[in-house]
């Protein structure tokens, strides 16, 4: 996986190692339109490779996360106390966007957390069989939008993840969704060095990753 820029130019023509979703591409497309600069942190979709290969490496906090049937899987480990939790360091600082497909399973929900330097848990993304949320993990009382949704366990889920300075909106590409799920919160507003993915019980399938950071 290779660290390149990207222009309006020459989007149509990326070597990623899968099929950039149409959507997901469109908005990449209007970033640079708007006169943005766009760097791909991430670009995996885990064929053919074992967990010990992804580069960026992912680091293991809690549970366990095995590369199966050319898609990640993670689930939780009793003995741990705590949701599966893995990741990478991945500079996307204060704008970008993460791109990935997800199954629940056996998941009472996942999360992604945007964490930085000096202060833990910036914001996050939670997806249940129930629910989607975004939240600022301000220190003593969090603070969270949520919107009641039925994902189904078995179906196969695009997810985005929009970070904007002080605002993360979260948006499922191919479900009922009323209209993206946004947060403002200053909170928020820091910038971001790693991207965690936290699977509670589980099994989970996380597949094609993609991440973005957008500046000028």
């Amino acid at each position: 996986m290779k660290l390149f820029i990207i222009s309006i130019f020459i989007i149509s023509s990326i070597q990623t190692s899968f099929a950039v979703e149409p959507n997901y591409k469109k908005v990449l497309t209007d970033y640079e339109a708007k006169g943005f600069s766009l760097e791909t942190l991430c670009d995996i979709n885990f064929n053919q490779i074992t967990f010990e290969e992804l580069n960026p490496p992912w680091i293991v906090y809690k549970g366990e996360y095995k590369v199966l049937n050319n898609a990640l899987t993670g689930f939780e480990l009793a003995s741990d106390h705590h949701v599966a939790t893995s990741g990478m360091n991945l500079n996307l600082k204060h704008q970008g966007f993460i791109y990935f497909e997800l199954k629940l399973q056996d998941a009472s929900n996942i999360i992604v957390t945007l964490n930085g330097k000096g202060r833990g848990h910036v914001c996050r993304a939670v997806l249940s069989k129930k629910f989607i949320r975004v939240q600022s993990d301000n220190k003593g009382k969090a603070v969270n939008i949520t919107q009641p949704l039925k994902l189904k366990s078995d179906q196969l889920y695009k997810v985005l993840i929009k970070l904007d300075h002080d605002t993360l909106s979260l948006n499922i590409l191919n479900a009922e969704q009323k209209e993206t799920l946004t947060l403002q919160n200053n909170f928020i507003h820091h910038p971001i060095d790693n991207i965690r993915w936290a699977v509670a019980k589980g099994p989970a399938i996380i597949d094609n990753i993609f991440v973005t950071r957008a500046f000028k």
